[in-house]
């Protein structure tokens, strides 16, 4: 029996670091060897949730959902995503396991006191003169969102050391802005409890407050405030995941050196392309050249840069300018990745392209899941996707995937060298203008 355990995140449209947290995790976990395929999965990103069991080839696999609230994602859209039935559960005789988020962990309440006693350090201030905002994401889809918010709170007021503690929330009530006439103390400390630094907590919390662009500290309102990086920042979680997946009945290995960065990777996939590169020796797959020794950009001239770990391949094509697509035909060229192996040259591709490989070379019959059973999972927003007409929906498919390497099969239902199973939420998010 083989073990995969997979990290759930959000991840943006708008900037790297929402699923960024969580691929450095990623990258941590793999380097410790805990189980023998490592990766991650997103609302808003490939991996999908719906199709990441597509990259592993492991028969128990564990999924740790890194939110920093037990609600909508959670306990709606992840398992509706996700055909969960509960904390096990089981799939093409493959066993699930569903751990709990990290909101009520030990290691959180950790962090949320440590952000409050740096400020306080930092800016001179006792614990008596301050009042402390903890700001969550919360929604009103499900009441229970909140609930890790208040608890941090709660934990906060009980120690009886601080002047004042209040909750405020990005898409509830009380809003964020209602902490200035909440408190008479004239210094707040504002904590979003969010794992990483991305769009809610560089642009939509601090545009929330008043806060000038890129301030952390501003006279707002008569107050002065003091805003603190975000939970996950700078914050090692390997462990807190540990401790999430054991609790969901996770056996993992003990910790042991990789003997390459490149190990411990999804494996989906790979036996095609390595039995084609073992015939062949080289193969395109949408932009990258792909070789028996190394990976490159298809159309580059002038190689100035050789790349050797995940994290800088990441960084590098994903993050500089970010791309929330990354299987757009606006690849970053200049770059070499060396291989000492078939498994190295996979890995690489599974960086550039993540959860592509399955999708490769495939051979009918191609399974695709049509727009409206994709639809049909929806309990958001895009339901109102449905609402768009054949013609529009011809239009997002030409706009959209004509700018991806990926052939809507889910469409078109044509084969293609790299096939696409079902729309994306890239695909989503764009049709869902459409319909504004």
């Amino acid at each position: 029996m083989t073990n995969a355990l997979i990290l759930l995140g959000h991840g943006s449209h708008i900037s790297p670091n929402t699923a960024g947290v969580v691929w450095d995790a990623v990258d941590k976990l793999r380097a410790l060897g805990v189980a023998d395929e490592i990766t991650a999965a997103f609302w808003k990103e490939y991996p999908t949730f719906h199709g990441v069991y597509d990259t592993v080839t492991a028969t128990d696999i564990t999924l740790v959902p890194l939110f920093t609230a037990q609600g909508y994602f959670t306990q709606t859209v992840i398992p509706a995503e996700m055909n969960l039935s509960g904390i096990i559960s089981t799939r093409e005789r493959r066993t699930i396991r569903y751990a709990p988020p990290p909101v009520f962990h030990p290691r959180i309440t950790q962090i949320v006191r440590q952000r409050v006693d740096d400020a306080l350090r930092i800016h001179g201030l006792s614990p008596e003169k301050a009042t402390i905002a903890i700001i969550g994401h919360s929604t009103r889809k499900n009441p229970k969102s909140r609930e890790a918010t208040e608890y941090q709170a709660d934990l906060l007021r009980q120690m009886g050391i601080y002047g004042d503690v209040l909750t405020a929330f990005l898409d509830d009530e009380p809003a964020i802005s209602t902490i200035y006439g909440r408190t008479p103390l004239e210094n707040i400390i504002a904590v979003p409890l969010f794992l990483a630094m991305g769009s809610h907590t560089t642009i939509d919390v601090p545009n929330a407050l008043g806060l000038p662009k890129d301030a952390t500290y501003a006279s707002i309102h008569g107050k002065k405030l003091i805003y603190t990086p975000a939970i996950g920042a700078d914050n090692d979680l390997t462990d807190l995941i540990i401790d999430l997946a054991h609790e969901a009945g996770a056996t993992l290995y003990a910790s042991h050196s990789q003997k390459s960065v490149w190990d411990n990777f999804p494996r989906g996939g790979w036996d095609r392309l390595q039995a084609y590169l073992a015939e062949h020796g080289t193969l395109q797959i949408g932009e990258l050249m792909v070789k028996q020794n190394g990976v490159r950009v298809a159309s580059d001239e002038n190689i100035t840069r050789v790349i050797t770990t995940p994290s800088d391949l990441r960084r590098f094509i994903r993050d500089e300018p970010f791309r929330p697509l990354a299987t757009a035909k606006n690849l970053r060229g200049g770059w070499i990745v060396p291989a000492m192996s078939l498994d190295e040259v996979c890995a690489i591709v599974e960086t550039v392209y993540p959860s592509l490989l399955p999708h490769i070379m495939p051979t009918a019959p191609y399974m695709t899941t049509p727009l409206a059973d994709t639809l049909a999972r929806q309990t958001g927003i895009y339901r109102d996707v449905a609402g768009l007409d054949d013609a529009q929906i011809a239009d997002v498919v030409k706009n959209v995937c004509g700018g991806c390497i990926r052939n809507p099969t889910w469409y078109n239902r044509e084969l293609a060298p790299i096939a696409c199973d079902e729309a994306c939420n890239w695909w989503l998010s764009n049709a869902l203008s459409k319909n504004d």
